[in-house]
C-alpha cells in the first residue's frame, strides 16, 4: 500500500511504500474525479510535478485535515495507485474496501457543495439542498466509500465540516436507499444480494466495468480485473464469484450439528462398534427386503431400551456408505439435547448431510434463504421452509437414489408426529427414497407408521435369539477389555464373563452398566455379581441406587439424591458451572457426579443421562426416594390453577383502562377479552345488554403479558431488574422510564439525556441503572430517587449498549466508535478501552492437553475453539489492533496474545478475563511464546527487539538487540535456556534467556525468515523462509543440517511434532508439508486450504495438525494419512 507523507516543510509530499502488516494510522480522501489531465496521479507525486493542477487542492485539504487529526499519512486514489501496472491495478482494486475500512478516518470532499458565502457559513437549509444534488451520491466506487470506513466525515468545497455519517445518515437514506442499518455499521453479509445490487444500480461508472468492479468490497470477493471484457462480463464473472460466498453462509446458518461427529461421539462413548455385534442384521429378512424391494422403502427398527438400536444404526450406515450404491443422510435425536431433539434440528441435519454431500443442491436453500438468512431456520415458519426445502431436494432429477436414517424417533421431543406425518408423505410422493428409523416400542409411532403399506418393521424382540448372540459378543470383547486393565477381572475372567452371559437377557445396556461399575470398584469378588448386578435394567437401576443410599459419609447420599433429582426435572441438561449454586454445597461436585456415574455422565462440561432408561426409573420408579417428603401428597387442582392465570391475564391486559374507568370492566374489558377466556365465559351475563354486536376477538390470550405506555418515541432498549421485580427502558424520547413488572405502574422518569437512549441495563443489586445515549455518554441513575449520578464521558460517537460487570463495580459500554470502554461504576473514571472487531486470522495453537485450539485474528480478536467438535468455546476481545500471534501457558490456564497495537496481553481461558496488558515495545508484536516453567513470555516484534516478560506481574525484564530487520519468530528451548529469533534480515539467533547474551547467528536462508522453532529434545532449530525453504540447523553448533526443498512458494510456518521426528510447513503455496528430520525426505503434501497457510502446529500426542490460513479457516489434519479431519470456521479474515 503506498501512502502518503508530508514533508517538514509541507511543500513536498513523500510517497511511502508500506506492507500491509506495517501500516500506520492513516486517513483517506473520498472524492468524484476531475478529468483525468487535472487530476494529480502516481508519476506527479513521485516527481514532485502536480501542483498546478486543479486536483492538487483535494490533496492540500486531506494533508491538512489529517494533520489537525494527528496522522501522518494519507491516501488518495488517484495518486497512490500505479495504474499503469496491471498487477497492482488489480492488487488495489480487489483491497479498496479493506483500504477504506482500516483507515483512522475518511474525508469526503464533496467539490460541488459550498457552505461558505460572501465569508459567512451557511445554515443547513441552505446548504442541503446541494448536498442531497451531489455528484458524489451517483458514482459507482463511492458507494464503498460511503459504507466501508469506520469513521467518515463530509467537507464542503470550502473545506467546511458538514456532519458526519451519523448526524447525516436520514438524509443519506433518503438520496441513497440504502437501510439505516448498513449505515450504522451492520456487517453488509446481513443484507440480500439483491438489496445490495439495488444500493448500486443507478450509480455510474466512467469505464462501464467498474460497475462491477466497485462492488466487490460491498460483496466480500475478489476476482481479476480485465478492461475491456464490457460490463456484462464484469457483472457474470462478479456473480460467479458471489455464488461461493453465499453458499458458505448459507451453510453456516442451516448447521446446528454435524451428524457423521455425532456417530462417531456415540461410538467412543458406547466403547467402539463391534462388527460381530451388527452383522446379524444384512442376514436378516426384514432388512433385506427393505433393502432391496422397492415396494418396501420403509424400515422401522423397534426395541425396547438397552437392546442395542442406536448401535445397530450405526453398523447399517458403515455398510450402506461402503456399498456406494445410495447417496446418505443421517439424523441421531436425543431428547436431553436441546440441538438434536425437534422435528426442525432433524431436517437441517439431513439437509446439511444432503447438501455437503451433492453441493449442487444448495440452490434449491439459496433460493429461500436469500432474504431472511438464518430466520429461514429459527423462525415461526422454520418447519414448513424446511420441510418444502427437503422436498425440493428430493424431486431433484440429479439426486440419486437415496437412503434417509433418523435414530431415536422416540427422543424427538418436539413434533414428532409432524416429522412421522412427513416420512409417509414423503413415501408416495419420492420413488427414489427409502427410510430407515429406529424407536422404542411406541404406541404414538405405531398409530402413525402402522397403516404404512410400504413399511416392514424389525422388532428386536422378535428378533431375541439373533440379539443374544450379538450380546454374547458385546459382553466377550467388554470382558476382554476390563481384563486388560484390572488385575481382579483378569484373574476371575471365567467367572465374570459367564455371569454376564447368563443373565444379559439381551440387553446390551445392562452389560455397559455392570461393566463401567466393575470398571470403578477399587475392591472386588466373584461372590459381588450375585449380590450387585441383577438381571434387567430397572433392577439393576434399583441396585446401583441402593448402593448410593449405602454410602457412609455423612451427607454424601442426600448430595447424591438432590443431584439426580435435579438433573431429571431440569428442562435441559446442567453445567458444572451452574450446579454448585442449584445444590447450595462449595464440596467437590464432580466427585458426587461419579458416585452416581451408573446414571449421569459429564460431556462437554454438562451433565447427561448415561441412558433414556436412566431417567424413566428415577422419574417412574425412585421418585419418592430422590425427591422431597410430601411431593406425592400435593393435591391437584387444574381448573383452579387455570382460572386464577386466566384472572391475572384479564387483570393485566386490562389495567390502564380499569384504572382510569372502573366501570369499563363490564363493557370494554369483557366485551373484548378473547373468546375462550374463563372470566369472559363466567361473566358473560354482566357484559350490559345494551350492547347488540361485539366485534370478532382472537380466541386465546396472546402472548403479551402487558402493555407498557408512556414514551412518546421508539423504545430502543428494556431491562429486568435482577429480582425481576422493575423493568427499565429507554426510548429515542431521550428518556428512561422505571416501570413495575408485576403492575405495569411507571415508577420514574429519568430525563437528562440530549439525544435517543440506545441501551439500558440494572447494577447487580438493583440499585442504579446505567443508560447509552446517541450524546455519546453513559449515565449512571439511582433506581430509588431517579437522580443522575455519574456522566461518563469518552466515546467519540453513539453509545449503543452498557453492562454492569457481575460485582457491579464497573460498567461496560460499547460504541458507533467501534470501541468497547471499561468504567469505574464508583467514580465514572475510565478504567480501558477496548477496540477491535473484523479481519484476519493470524495464529493458531494447540493447548498443551490438546483439547482447544487458539486462533488470533486481524479482526482483533483471539477464538478459542474445541479442538474435538469444533466449537468455538470464547472470543476473547480487547486489543486495539490485529492479533498477530497466540500461545498457550504450559498449563493451559492463560493464553498469550501479541497484536499490531504494539502490546501483549495475557488471558484466562477459563473465564477469557484480560489479566495483564505487556507495554513497551514501540511498534506491533509479531510473536509470542512461553517459557517451559510458564513464567516468562518472550515476544518479538517489528520494533527489531525481543523482550522478555515476567507472566505474573508483567514486567519487563529484558531486551535484547541485534536484529537488522523487525523479528517475525520467536520460541524457547525446552529446557527454558534459550530462545530462537527469526527476522527479516534473513537470519535466525539463538539467545541465553539468563544474561540476554547472543549465542549464534544462523546464517543461509536467500530471503526473510518468517518462522523459528526448537525441537523438542533442544538440539534442532528449524527456520521456514521466503527463500521457500525449511532448514534445519544445530542448536549447539549453528551448523546447517538439513535443507528441505518441495514449497512453491513462501514457508512462513514451522512445527516440530512431539517426538522430533517430523516438521510440519505452511506456505504461501497453500500446502502443508510434512518432512521426515533425519532424511529430509517430503513425507505428505496436505491439501485443502483456499489461501495461504500462515501457521502450523502439532497436538501434543502427534496425531493431528493444525493450520491456520489466509482462507479464513483453521483446519484439523490426520499426521499420520495426510486426511483433512475437521474445518474450524467462524474468523472474518485470514488465520496467520
Amino acid at each position: 500500500m503506498d501512502l502518503i507523507a508530508e514533508a517538514e516543510d509541507r511543500a513536498k509530499k513523500n510517497m511511502e511504500t508500506l506492507l500491509d502488516n506495517n501500516i500506520p494510522p492513516y486517513a483517506i480522501l473520498s472524492h468524484t474525479w476531475g478529468s483525468d489531465e487535472q487530476e494529480v496521479n502516481f508519476e506527479d507525486i513521485n516527481s514532485g510535478n502536480g501542483k498546478e493542477k486543479t486536483g492538487y487542492e483535494k490533496l492540500q485539504f486531506c494533508g491538512k485535515q489529517a494533520a489537525y487529526d494527528n496522522i501522518d499519512y494519507f491516501w488518495v486514489d488517484t495518486c497512490c495507485i500505479k495504474k499503469t501496472s496491471d498487477s497492482e491495478l488489480t492488487e488495489s482494486l480487489n483491497s479498496m474496501f479493506r483500504w477504506y475500512g482500516k483507515a483512522r478516518k475518511c474525508y469526503v470532499y464533496l467539490s460541488d457543495v459550498e457552505v461558505v458565502q460572501n465569508g459567512v457559513e451557511q445554515p443547513q437549509s441552505v446548504w442541503e439542498g446541494r448536498f442531497r444534488a451531489s455528484r458524489w451520491f451517483t458514482r459507482g466506487w463511492t458507494l464503498q466509500e460511503l459504507l466501508a470506513p469506520i469513521s467518515i466525515e463530509f467537507f464542503s468545497r470550502d473545506c467546511c465540516r458538514i456532519g458526519d455519517r451519523e448526524s447525516l445518515k436520514l438524509i443519506i437514506y433518503e438520496i441513497t436507499g440504502i437501510a439505516i442499518e448498513a449505515l450504522q455499521g451492520v456487517p453488509l453479509s446481513k443484507f440480500s444480494v439483491d438489496d445490495r445490487m439495488k444500493w448500486a444500480e443507478n450509480r455510474i461508472s466512467t469505464r462501464e466495468e467498474d460497475a462491477a468492479y466497485s462492488l466487490l468490497g460491498i460483496f466480500e470477493v475478489s476476482m481479476s480485473v480485465i478492461y475491456g471484457e464490457g460490463r456484462d462480463n464484469a457483472f457474470r464473472r462478479l456473480n460467479g464469484v458471489i455464488e461461493p460466498s453465499l453458499d458458505k453462509r448459507c451453510l453456516i446458518d442451516l448447521f446446528i450439528t454435524d451428524p457423521r461427529k455425532d456417530k462417531q461421539r456415540i461410538e467412543e462413548l458406547k466403547g467402539g462398534l463391534l462388527f460381530k455385534v451388527y452383522e446379524w442384521v444384512f442376514q436378516n429378512t426384514e432388512y433385506q427386503q427393505w433393502y432391496n424391494d422397492q415396494s418396501n422403502r420403509l424400515l422401522w427398527v423397534r426395541g425396547d431400551p438397552g437392546k442395542g438400536k442406536t448401535m445397530l444404526l450405526c453398523g447399517i450406515i458403515d455398510e450402506i456408505r461402503t456399498s456406494n450404491n445410495y447417496a446418505l443422510a443421517y439424523f441421531f435425536c436425543q431428547s436431553n439435547v436441546d440441538t438434536i431433539n425437534s422435528a426442525i434440528s432433524v431436517l437441517r441435519g439431513l439437509i446439511y448431510m444432503l447438501l455437503d454431500e451433492q453441493p449442487s443442491l444448495i440452490r434449491h436453500l439459496q433460493k429461500e434463504y436469500e432474504v431472511p438468512g438464518k430466520q429461514l431456520f429459527e423462525g415461526i415458519n422454520a418447519w414448513v421452509a424446511l420441510s418444502n426445502i427437503l422436498k425440493n431436494i428430493l424431486h431433484d432429477k440429479s439426486l440419486k437414489p437415496i437412503i434417509l436414517i433418523i435414530d431415536a424417533l422416540d427422543e424427538c421431543e418436539k413434533d414428532m408426529v409432524k416429522l412421522l406425518r412427513l416420512i409417509v408423505s414423503s413415501l408416495a410422493e419420492f420413488p427414489r427414497i427409502k427410510w430407515l428409523v429406529s424407536s422404542r416400542n411406541s404406541l404414538g409411532i405405531e398409530e402413525v407408521l402402522g397403516p404404512v403399506e410400504e413399511r416392514t418393521s424389525l422388532s428386536l424382540e422378535l428378533n431375541s435369539h439373533t440379539i443374544s448372540i450379538a450380546v454374547d459378543w458385546y459382553v466377550r470383547d467388554r470382558v476382554e477389555k476390563l481384563a486388560r486393565t484390572k488385575k481382579n477381572i483378569k484373574r476371575n475372567r471365567k467367572t465374570v464373563e459367564s455371569y454376564l452371559l447368563e443373565n444379559a437377557n439381551g440387553t446390551f445396556l445392562w452389560v455397559a452398566l455392570v461393566c463401567q461399575n466393575l470398571e470403578e470398584l477399587r475392591f472386588f469378588t466373584t461372590s459381588m455379581l450375585q449380590d450387585y448386578y441383577p438381571r434387567e435394567l430397572d433392577p439393576l437401576y434399583e441396585r446401583m441406587l441402593q448402593q448410593i443410599l449405602n454410602i457412609k459419609e455423612h451427607g454424601v447420599t442426600e448430595l447424591c439424591l438432590q443431584l439426580m433429582a435435579i438433573v431429571v426435572v431440569a428442562f435441559r441438561p446442567i453445567t458444572l458451572c451452574e450446579l454448585p449454586r442449584l445444590i447450595g454445597s462449595e464440596i467437590d461436585l464432580e466427585e458426587i457426579i461419579q458416585l452416581c456415574g451408573s446414571f449421569l455422565v459429564v460431556r462437554n462440561q454438562s451433565i447427561f443421562f448415561v441412558h433414556k432408561s436412566a431417567k424413566d426409573f428415577l422419574s417412574e420408579n425412585a421418585a419418592e426416594t430422590i425427591f422431597p417428603n410430601g411431593i406425592g401428597k400435593v393435591e391437584k387442582a387444574p381448573e383452579l390453577s387455570a382460572y386464577i392465570h386466566d384472572a391475572k391475564r384479564f387483570v393485566l391486559y386490562n389495567r390502564v383502562g380499569i384504572e382510569q374507568a372502573p366501570l369499563q370492566i363490564y363493557c370494554s374489558a369483557l366485551s373484548f377479552a378473547p373468546e375462550n377466556s374463563i372470566i369472559r365465559k363466567t361473566f358473560q351475563k354482566c357484559i350490559p345488554s345494551w350492547i347488540y354486536k361485539i366485534s370478532r376477538v382472537r380466541s386465546n390470550w396472546s402472548a403479551a403479558l402487558q402493555t407498557l405506555e408512556g414514551h412518546s418515541n421508539w423504545v430502543r432498549s428494556v431491562a429486568f431488574s435482577p429480582d425481576g421485580t422493575k423493568v427499565a427502558s429507554g426510548s429515542d424520547d431521550r428518556t428512561i422510564r422505571l416501570w413495575d413488572a408485576a403492575t405495569g405502574e411507571s415508577l420514574q422518569t429519568l430525563e437528562g439525556h440530549s439525544n435517543w437512549v440506545r441501551s439500558v441495563a440494572f447494577s447487580p443489586d438493583g440499585t442504579k441503572v446505567a443508560s447509552g445515549s446517541d450524546d455519546r455518554t453513559i449515565r449512571l441513575w439511582d433506581t430509588a430517587t431517579g437522580e443522575s449520578l455519574q456522566t461518563l464521558e469518552g466515546h467519540s460517537d453513539g453509545v449503543t449498549s452498557v453492562a454492569f460487570s457481575p460485582d457491579g463495580t464497573k460498567v461496560a459500554s460499547g460504541s458507533y466508535d467501534q470501541t468497547i470502554r471499561l468504567w469505574d461504576a464508583a467514580t465514572g473514571e475510565s478504567l480501558q478501552t477496548l477496540e477491535g472487531h473484523s479481519n484476519w486470522v493470524s495464529s493458531v495453537a494447540f493447548s498443551p492437553d490438546g483439547t482447544k485450539v487458539a486462533s488470533g485474528s486481524d479482526d482483533r480478536t483471539i477464538r478459542l475453539w474445541d479442538a474435538a467438535t469444533g466449537e468455538s468455546l470464547q472470543t476473547l476481545e480487547g486489543h486495539l489492533d490485529a492479533v498477530s500471534s497466540v500461545a498457550f501457558s504450559p498449563d493451559g490456564t492463560k493464553v498469550a496474545s501479541g497484536s499490531d497495537d504494539r502490546t501483549i496481553r495475557l488471558w484466562d481461558t477459563a473465564t477469557g478475563e484480560s489479566l495483564q496488558t505487556l507495554e513497551g515495545h514501540s511498534d506491533g508484536v509479531t510473536s509470542v511464546a512461553f517459557s517451559p516453567d510458564g513464567t516468562k513470555v518472550a515476544s518479538g516484534s517489528y520494533d527489531q527487539t525481543i523482550r522478555f516478560w515476567d507472566a505474573v506481574t508483567g514486567e519487563s525484564l529484558q531486551t535484547l538487540e541485534g536484529h537488522s530487520h523487525w523479528v517475525s519468530s520467536v520460541a524457547f528451548s525446552p529446557d527454558g535456556t534459550k530462545v530462537a529469533s527469526g527476522s527479516d534480515d534473513r537470519t535466525i539467533r539463538l539467545w541465553d534467556t539468563a544474561t540476554g547474551e547472543s549465542l549464534q547467528t544462523l546464517e543461509g536462508h536467500l530471503d526473510a525468515v518468517y518462522s523459528v522453532a526448537f525441537s523438542p529434545d533442544g538440539t534442532k532449530v528449524a527456520s521456514g523462509s521466503g527463500d521457500w525453504t525449511i532448514r534445519l540447523w544445530d542448536a549447539a553448533t549453528g551448523k546447517s543440517l538439513q535443507t528441505l526443498e518441495g514449497h512453491s512458494n513462501a514457508v512462513y510456518s514451522v512445527a516440530f511434532s512431539p517426538d522430533g521426528t517430523k516438521v510440519a510447513s505452511g506456505s504461501y503455496d497453500r500446502t502443508i508439508r510434512l518432512w521426515d528430520t533425519v532424511t529430509g525426505e517430503s513425507l505428505q503434501t496436505l491439501e485443502g486450504h483456499l489461501d495461504a497457510v500462515y501457521s502450523v502446529a502439532f497436538s501434543p500426542d502427534g496425531t493431528k495438525v493444525a493450520s491456520g490460513s489466509g482462507d479464513w479457516t483453521i483446519r484439523l489434519w490426520d499426521a499420520a494419512t495426510g486426511k483433512s479431519l475437521q474445518t474450524l470456521e467462524g474468523h472474518s479474515h485470514w488465520v496467520r
